[in-house]
């Protein structure tokens, strides 16, 4: 199964702005992505925002990953979530695991789960998530079928730190053999497919959108199931090694001279 998405590359701007370029958006699009922190407060603590997202969903026929913060209490301590919403309501959120270092960045979370769509299970990992590998594989096992990413990476970053940073996504993909649609504040935005080859992109420090088609996969590949292996075989051979050391001087020459 397909399903068709697109995302809204944009930088300080306003939810007036994402309204109006996802009302502009092909008819034909299913989920919409926008970048991390685009709504930089608690979305679901304000109604009337919360119901304008809600309607738009419902008036262009769209599931919509965006990110947003939740502020529980109303206290200092926050999450960094990206929300996932349909005409229905809040269909689910994942809260970003792997906060930024020296950053204020919110309360980290300790779940990697999918979010259950009409068009199948959604990993929605954020941004710096996507930097270390657990975090896509615990999804990938949990049975997401396929990711969109919310990201921030600022403008002011060089060009130099947004390309590198945008290989990191292209690894996750490949490692777990899922399509993956990144959708940035600034940085490259791109789609994924399964084997890391980038079918759409938009470059870094431009404003705009980006779309494209992605499917469903299922199958788990030998990394997704076992992880990584090559440190631990390299260490069983370190250990048999050293146990070839500790033994007898003689007992070694019979073994050779047999």
């Amino acid at each position: 199964m397909a399903v068709s998405v697109a995302g809204l590359q944009l930088e300080g701007v306003s939810l007036d702005a994402y309204l109006t370029g996802t009302r502009q958006l092909p008819p034909a699009i299913r989920h919409v992505v926008w970048p991390e922190y685009a709504l930089p407060f608690d979305l679901r603590a304000n109604k009337r925002d919360l119901e304008i997202v809600r309607t738009l969903c419902q008036d262009c026929g769209i599931t919509l990953t965006l990110g947003t913060q939740v502020c529980p209490g109303g206290g200092d301590a926050w999450r960094n979530i990206a929300l996932t919403l349909d005409p229905t309501g809040v269909l689910g959120e994942h809260t970003k695991v792997h906060t930024v270092h020296f950053f204020d960045d919110g309360t980290p979370g300790t779940t990697a789960l999918p979010v259950q769509t009409a068009h199948g299970k959604v990993g929605t990992p954020i941004c710096f998530d996507c930097d270390y590998e657990g975090v896509v594989r615990r999804m990938t096992t949990a049975g997401a079928e396929m990711f969109v990413v919310p990201t921030m990476d600022a403008e002011s970053w060089s060009a130099r730190q947004h390309d590198q940073h945008a290989e990191l996504f292209r690894i996750r993909a490949c490692e777990n053999g899922r399509w993956m649609f990144v959708v940035a504040t600034s940085c490259v935005s791109q789609l994924i497919d399964p084997h890391g080859q980038v079918h759409v992109r938009l470059a870094a420090l431009a404003q705009g959108t980006i779309s494209g088609i992605m499917k469903r996969e299922t199958k788990l590949t030998f990394y997704t199931r076992f992880g990584w292996l090559t440190p631990w075989v390299v260490l069983g051979i370190a250990a048999i090694c050293w146990l070839f050391l500790l033994l007898p001087s003689s007992v070694l020459k019979n073994w050779i001279n047999a």
